[in-house]
């Protein structure tokens, strides 16, 4: 009889223990994705947020944050280079020493003919540093390409502004021509003047008389 007590003992000890680890994995699987979920919002977040600006200095800057921060990395840097020559460097939290990290990841686009490069050193946990996941990888290259559309998006802006100035320019002079013409034309006695003045664009060169 006690043997089967003990049995019995044993085998809801056994469940029971059973049953904790069984909760332990499933509060580790929710907090695993309750992160993931975070991780996007924060980039998605992110994508709007470098939207907004149209100067480069302030979207490098404020990407290079959001990646230490979708990353958990402890320090990085954006720098661009043309020919393998580095034209601007961006450090955060603070400028170091960059060498040859074992614990970083990389990843960076072309544009106007420079190479636009993220790089992520010593990813931090609760337990200590550990190296940099698939899904980090995957959130910095997304990160990336947000990078290069607002980049992108800054130059068209600018693009925009200047033919939106030209265009005004373009218009007074186009005004201050149409003034410069005699209106009504002259009456000079025993000739019939017509006139006709229809510039090729905004504005033209050449005033054709007809007689």
């Amino acid at each position: 009889m006690q043997r089967i007590v003990q049995e019995v003992y044993l085998q809801l000890l056994d469940n029971a223990y059973q049953s904790f680890l069984s909760q332990q994995k499933e509060k580790n699987l929710l907090f695993f994705l309750n992160h993931k979920i975070l991780q996007l919002n924060s980039l998605i977040d992110t994508g709007i947020a470098i939207s907004k600006f149209d100067q480069e200095n302030i979207i490098l800057n404020l990407a290079l944050e959001r990646a230490i921060s979708l990353t958990n990395a402890s320090r990085g840097v954006f720098q661009i280079t043309k020919k393998g020559e580095i034209k601007e460097i961006i450090y955060f939290p603070a400028k170091f020493s960059l060498k040859n990290e074992p614990n970083a990841i990389q990843t960076g686009f072309l544009y106007n003919n420079l190479i636009y490069s993220f790089i992520l050193i010593d990813k931090e946990t609760r337990n200590g540093f550990v190296s940099f996941d698939e899904t980090d990888k995957l959130l910095l290259a997304a990160l990336a390409r947000q990078v290069h559309a607002a980049l992108e998006n800054q130059r068209l802006h600018l693009e925009a502004l200047e033919k939106q100035k030209l265009d005004q320019e373009l218009s007074v002079a186009g005004s201050i021509q149409r003034a410069i013409l005699p209106n009504p034309i002259p009456q000079i006695k025993g000739y019939d003047l017509y006139g006709i003045n229809i510039p090729s664009k905004e504005i033209g060169g050449d005033l054709e008389r007809l007689c």
